[in-house]
């Protein structure tokens, strides 16, 4: 079974820890334009200007500009993050320290990037992957995300408290407003904690 690494930050890593979080969106990157979708469950890349075809659910330029057509499944197998049933370890800044000894210089902190593989805390398994506008994001998914809905998370949106609000007010406040209101294709990937 194939192991990736997956980058949360805290609040993520603690909603994960409290169980609150069993799902986790990250943004297409595509070599296409455009992506878009017709119905509920034809979705379809292209570049602008051309026009569509075929019975397939994904069309994509390769880096050739050649047209490669994909069913769901097989565009799911796509993912660069993993495929259901494969395991995700997650990232995290972390300390070297001995139970021996607890010694200063073993007390610093050292970025996630040199997190070795034997190290994580967290690791999840993919239980399902689906693809969909950022805006797709309902209710229920955003509570899966990790986000409750509570005044004192979202200051600024007034009176709104829904889990959705607070997920749109935390991508921007990471990713930018300018990502949030492009609308991006995401992956979206369930996972449970093994």
């Amino acid at each position: 079974m194939k192991e990736r690494s997956i980058i949360f930050n805290i609040e993520m890593i603690h909603a994960i820890f409290n169980g609150r979080k069993t799902q986790t969106r990250r943004v297409i990157q595509s070599p296409a334009k455009n992506m878009q979708q017709h119905g509920s469950e034809v979705i379809r890349y292209r570049a602008p200007g051309d026009k569509w075809y075929g019975d397939y659910v994904f069309s994509m330029r390769n880096e050739c500009g050649t047209w490669n057509d994909y069913t769901h499944e097989q565009f799911i197998k796509k993912c660069p993050h993993g495929k259901v049933g494969e395991r995700l370890w997650v990232r995290e800044t972390f300390s070297d320290i001995s139970l021996d000894t607890v010694k200063e210089e073993y007390l610093r902190w050292k970025p996630l990037t040199y997190m070795p593989p034997s190290a994580p805390r967290i690791t999840l398994e993919i239980t399902d992957i689906r693809v969909e506008r950022l805006y797709d994001i309902s209710e229920s998914d955003a509570l899966a995300e990790g986000f409750l809905g509570c005044r004192d998370a979202i200051k600024n949106y007034g009176d709104n408290t829904s889990s959705w609000a607070h997920f749109n007010y935390w991508w921007i406040k990471n990713y930018g407003e300018g990502l949030w209101k492009s609308n991006p294709w995401v992956w979206v990937m369930e996972f449970r904690r093994v």
